[in-house]
Protein backbone atom coordinates (compact mmCIF):
# COMPACT_ATOMS: atom_id res chain seq x y z
CA UNK A 1 0.00 0.00 0.00
CA UNK A 2 1.18 3.54 -0.77
CA UNK A 3 0.59 6.45 1.59
CA UNK A 4 0.94 10.17 1.11
CA UNK A 5 0.71 13.16 3.41
CA UNK A 6 -2.36 15.17 2.50
CA UNK A 7 -2.13 18.85 1.71
CA UNK A 8 -1.75 21.24 3.49
CA UNK A 9 0.15 19.06 6.01
CA UNK A 10 3.94 18.98 5.97
CA UNK A 11 6.89 17.37 7.76
CA UNK A 12 8.59 19.78 10.16
CA UNK A 13 11.01 19.79 13.07
CA UNK A 14 12.59 22.08 15.64
CA UNK A 15 15.83 21.81 17.60
CA UNK A 16 14.27 20.18 20.66
CA UNK A 17 11.26 18.63 18.88
CA UNK A 18 12.63 17.39 15.56
CA UNK A 19 9.86 15.00 14.46
CA UNK A 20 6.49 16.55 13.69
CA UNK A 21 3.65 16.94 11.20
CA UNK A 22 1.91 20.30 11.06
CA UNK A 23 -0.72 22.03 8.97
CA UNK A 24 0.98 24.71 6.87
CA UNK A 25 -2.07 26.81 6.00
CA UNK A 26 -5.86 26.85 6.18
CA UNK A 27 -8.25 26.71 9.11
CA UNK A 28 -6.13 24.19 11.05
CA UNK A 29 -2.80 26.01 10.68
CA UNK A 30 -2.96 27.34 14.26
CA UNK A 31 -3.42 23.91 15.80
CA UNK A 32 -0.50 22.34 17.63
CA UNK A 33 1.64 19.99 15.47
CA UNK A 34 1.59 16.22 15.85
CA UNK A 35 4.85 15.05 17.44
CA UNK A 36 6.37 11.56 17.04
CA UNK A 37 9.31 9.46 18.17
CA UNK A 38 12.19 9.03 15.74
CA UNK A 39 11.33 5.48 14.64
CA UNK A 40 7.72 6.36 13.79
CA UNK A 41 8.68 9.59 12.07
CA UNK A 42 11.26 7.94 9.82
CA UNK A 43 8.54 5.59 8.59
CA UNK A 44 6.10 8.48 8.13
CA UNK A 45 8.66 10.20 5.90
CA UNK A 46 8.08 7.31 3.50
CA UNK A 47 4.48 8.48 3.12
CA UNK A 48 5.44 10.38 0.00
CA UNK A 49 3.21 8.61 -2.52
CA UNK A 50 6.07 6.73 -4.16
CA UNK A 51 7.20 4.15 -1.56
CA UNK A 52 5.35 0.94 -0.78
CA UNK A 53 4.71 0.43 2.97
CA UNK A 54 3.57 -2.95 4.26
CA UNK A 55 2.11 -2.10 7.66
CA UNK A 56 1.67 -5.76 8.60
CA UNK A 57 5.44 -5.86 9.10
CA UNK A 58 5.29 -3.20 11.82
CA UNK A 59 4.09 -3.06 15.42
CA UNK A 60 0.52 -2.52 16.62
CA UNK A 61 1.59 0.92 17.83
CA UNK A 62 2.69 1.95 14.31
CA UNK A 63 -0.50 0.56 12.78
CA UNK A 64 -2.61 2.48 15.32
CA UNK A 65 -0.80 5.75 14.52
CA UNK A 66 -1.30 5.26 10.78
CA UNK A 67 -4.98 4.50 11.29
CA UNK A 68 -5.45 7.64 13.38
CA UNK A 69 -3.72 9.78 10.75
CA UNK A 70 -5.90 8.24 8.04
CA UNK A 71 -9.05 8.81 10.10
CA UNK A 72 -8.08 12.45 10.70
CA UNK A 73 -7.47 13.00 6.95
CA UNK A 74 -3.77 13.69 7.48
CA UNK A 75 -2.68 10.67 5.42
CA UNK A 76 -4.29 9.17 2.33
CA UNK A 77 -3.73 5.68 0.93
CA UNK A 78 -3.37 4.34 -2.62
CA UNK A 79 -3.04 0.89 -4.18
CA UNK A 80 -0.43 2.14 -6.60
CA UNK A 81 2.31 4.72 -6.69
CA UNK A 82 0.97 8.26 -7.09
CA UNK A 83 2.14 11.87 -7.28
CA UNK A 84 4.97 12.76 -4.85
CA UNK A 85 4.76 15.37 -2.11
CA UNK A 86 4.79 19.05 -2.98
CA UNK A 87 8.12 20.79 -2.18
CA UNK A 88 6.72 22.64 0.84
CA UNK A 89 5.53 19.32 2.36
CA UNK A 90 9.01 17.82 2.51
CA UNK A 91 10.84 17.60 5.79
CA UNK A 92 12.41 20.81 7.03
CA UNK A 93 13.98 21.31 10.45
CA UNK A 94 14.29 24.78 11.95
CA UNK A 95 17.42 25.72 13.88
CA UNK A 96 15.40 26.93 16.84
CA UNK A 97 13.24 25.71 19.68
CA UNK A 98 9.61 24.92 19.05
CA UNK A 99 7.66 28.20 18.78
CA UNK A 100 5.98 27.88 22.19
CA UNK A 101 9.43 27.85 23.83
CA UNK A 102 11.03 30.73 21.95
CA UNK A 103 12.86 33.20 24.19
CA UNK A 104 12.64 36.76 22.85
CA UNK A 105 16.06 38.20 23.71
CA UNK A 106 16.86 41.92 23.60
CA UNK A 107 20.03 42.63 21.64
CA UNK A 108 22.27 45.67 22.04
CA UNK A 109 20.79 48.64 23.89
CA UNK A 110 17.13 48.32 24.85
CA UNK A 111 14.89 51.06 23.41
CA UNK A 112 11.89 49.85 25.45
CA UNK A 113 9.95 49.13 22.25
CA UNK A 114 10.13 45.37 22.65
CA UNK A 115 6.40 45.26 23.31
CA UNK A 116 5.86 45.58 19.55
CA UNK A 117 7.75 42.33 18.92
CA UNK A 118 6.35 40.45 21.89
CA UNK A 119 2.70 41.41 21.46
CA UNK A 120 1.90 42.76 18.00
CA UNK A 121 3.73 40.04 16.05
CA UNK A 122 1.93 36.99 17.54
CA UNK A 123 -1.40 38.85 17.47
CA UNK A 124 -1.40 39.61 13.75
CA UNK A 125 1.05 37.03 12.41
CA UNK A 126 2.36 33.54 13.11
CA UNK A 127 6.06 34.19 13.81
CA UNK A 128 8.72 31.54 13.52
CA UNK A 129 12.49 31.85 13.88
CA UNK A 130 14.06 30.99 10.51
CA UNK A 131 17.70 31.03 11.60
CA UNK A 132 20.04 32.46 14.23
CA UNK A 133 22.40 35.35 13.44
CA UNK A 134 25.59 35.37 15.50
CA UNK A 135 27.13 38.43 17.18
CA UNK A 136 29.86 38.61 14.49
CA UNK A 137 27.31 39.86 11.93
CA UNK A 138 26.96 43.21 13.72
CA UNK A 139 29.09 46.24 14.48
CA UNK A 140 29.41 46.92 17.33
CA UNK A 141 29.30 43.28 18.32
CA UNK A 142 26.41 42.52 20.75
CA UNK A 143 26.73 40.07 23.62
CA UNK A 144 23.83 37.87 22.50
CA UNK A 145 22.60 36.07 19.38
CA UNK A 146 19.92 37.61 17.15
CA UNK A 147 17.48 35.92 14.78
CA UNK A 148 15.65 36.35 11.49
CA UNK A 149 11.94 35.87 12.10
CA UNK A 150 9.55 34.70 9.36
CA UNK A 151 5.99 35.94 9.88
CA UNK A 152 2.86 34.65 8.14
CA UNK A 153 -0.12 36.99 8.44
CA UNK A 154 -3.02 35.49 10.41
CA UNK A 155 -6.53 35.57 8.96
CA UNK A 156 -7.73 36.66 12.42
CA UNK A 157 -6.16 37.12 15.89
CA UNK A 158 -5.83 33.81 17.78
CA UNK A 159 -8.00 35.12 20.63
CA UNK A 160 -11.05 37.36 20.01
CA UNK A 161 -10.78 40.78 21.70
CA UNK A 162 -13.76 43.08 22.26
CA UNK A 163 -11.72 46.30 22.60
CA UNK A 164 -8.41 45.99 20.73
CA UNK A 165 -7.40 49.61 21.45
CA UNK A 166 -7.79 49.09 25.20
CA UNK A 167 -5.77 45.88 25.02
CA UNK A 168 -2.81 47.60 23.36
CA UNK A 169 -3.12 50.65 25.61
CA UNK A 170 -2.88 48.30 28.57
CA UNK A 171 0.16 46.53 27.15
CA UNK A 172 1.84 49.80 26.17
CA UNK A 173 1.39 51.21 29.66
CA UNK A 174 2.70 47.99 31.22
CA UNK A 175 5.99 48.29 29.32
CA UNK A 176 6.48 52.08 29.35
CA UNK A 177 8.28 52.36 32.71
CA UNK A 178 11.81 51.11 33.30
CA UNK A 179 10.66 49.04 36.28
CA UNK A 180 8.29 46.80 34.34
CA UNK A 181 5.74 45.95 37.02
CA UNK A 182 2.00 46.24 36.40
CA UNK A 183 1.51 48.53 39.39
CA UNK A 184 4.26 50.88 38.22
CA UNK A 185 3.25 50.89 34.55
CA UNK A 186 -0.52 51.12 34.84
CA UNK A 187 -0.44 53.91 37.42
CA UNK A 188 1.68 56.10 35.09
CA UNK A 189 0.02 55.79 31.72
CA UNK A 190 -3.09 53.64 31.50
CA UNK A 191 -6.37 55.53 31.26
CA UNK A 192 -9.59 53.76 32.21
CA UNK A 193 -12.95 55.46 31.70
CA UNK A 194 -11.24 58.73 30.85
CA UNK A 195 -8.82 58.98 33.77
CA UNK A 196 -5.47 57.62 34.91
CA UNK A 197 -5.64 54.96 37.60
CA UNK A 198 -3.92 55.59 40.92
CA UNK A 199 -1.36 53.16 42.28
CA UNK A 200 -3.83 52.19 45.00
CA UNK A 201 -6.57 51.38 42.48
CA UNK A 202 -4.14 49.25 40.44
CA UNK A 203 -3.04 47.38 43.57
CA UNK A 204 -6.66 46.82 44.59
CA UNK A 205 -7.58 45.49 41.15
Amino acid sequence: MYYRLREPYCFRGWKLLPYAIRCEFGEKMFEKPYFFDKETFLLLLCCNGTENIELENFSKKINKIFQELLNNSILESFKYSTEPLKPYQRYHIFNSRFLESVHWAITGKCNYKCRHCIVSAPCYTEPEISFIVGPGAFMPRPKVDSAVVHMVRRAAPPVPVKDEKMLFDLIRASFNQRRKTLANGLSHGFRCKGRTLTRGEVAEA
